[in-house]
């Protein structure tokens, strides 16, 4: 899809489902839970190759959850423009399916829960191909959460803004590649009531079939009682590229590696001097 939506591809309703090119159906709510039980029966009635587009406003789904089904792509009109919210708690509020586009949307879900991703303890489906673009998420405990070990869910996120309580992302068995993203953890952010607040991390990786890489950006940690690091990696592989790093307040370290391999390169503070590091961290120069 591109960054851009076909004009012929706009809303027509506060929820707009297209097959094939072709107009579908339009669907209308009068309230933020009225939107979200539309938006809900779209996803429902959308097959393989869809297209889910959604109007201005705030669309709640209540204790669902918005469930993607494999190559459907979901469409809003902008981060801040177009809002999902839910209350569910123990499961990411979306969860996208094999090759599904998410894009131009902010995932909005309070004090607690999982704005985006899959938690497998919970039932949650793994997914493969996933492209997320111009997404925002608000709140909550982790910005995007990936808590597969059996299989290997991957996907690529686009000039994403991963705002949260605790972790901004947090990877077990899955391969990422985060391009140009913001990644801002502090417990005011909706964490504090769950606990968490004594830690707030950037990308984070724990598992050992994870594989995560970020490129360009930055990452803000302040806020947490006991641990503030821009990065961490526990198991598996995390990259760090290109990326500016402001950690600050108690514990507070740029880079922190307590197993796995953390690859760094052309890491910036907002100081100007080299980041703080914990662990052995591996530089990369350019070229290698």
């Amino acid at each position: 899809m591109g960054n851009a939506i076909r004009t012929d591809y706009l809303p027509r309703g506060d929820v707009t489902l297209f097959r094939s090119g072709a107009y579908v159906r339009a669907w209308t709510g009068k309230t933020d839970a009225s939107r979200g039980s539309r938006l809900l029966d779209a996803l429902e009635a959308a097959t393989s190759g869809d297209l889910v587009c959604m109007g201005p406003g705030t669309f709640n789904g209540g204790a669902d959850v918005y469930d993607v089904p494999n190559g459907v792509s979901l469409v809003g009109s902008g981060q801040g423009v177009t809002t999902l919210s839910t209350t569910s708690g123990t499961k990411a509020s979306v969860c996208p399916g094999n090759s599904s586009l998410i894009q131009d949307i902010t995932i909005s879900v309070g004090s607690g829960g999982y704005p985006l991703g899959s938690l497998v303890a919970t039932g949650q489906k793994s997914s493969t191909g996933v492209v997320y673009r111009n997404i925002a998420t608000l709140g909550g405990i982790d910005g995007i959460i990936y808590t597969h070990t059996a299989s290997t869910p991957t996907f690529t996120a686009y000039d994403c803004y991963f705002k949260s309580g605790w972790d901004t992302c947090f990877a077990k068995a899955c391969v990422g590649l985060l391009l140009n993203c913001t990644f801002e953890a502090n417990p005011a952010h909706g964490a504090g009531a769950f606990g968490y607040g004594q830690q707030c991390n950037g990308p984070q990786v724990n598992d050992s079939g994870a594989d995560l890489t970020v490129i360009g950006g930055k990452v803000k940690v302040s806020g947490g009682s006991g641990n503030n690091r821009g990065a961490l990696c526990t198991l598996g592989v995390l990259r760090m590229l290109d990326v500016l790093v402001d950690a600050s307040g108690t514990g507070a370290f740029g880079l922190v590696r307590a197993g796995g391999t953390l690859l760094a390169g052309a890491i910036a503070t907002p100081t100007g001097i080299a980041p703080t590091t914990s662990g052995v961290v591996t530089w990369q120069v350019a070229g290698s």
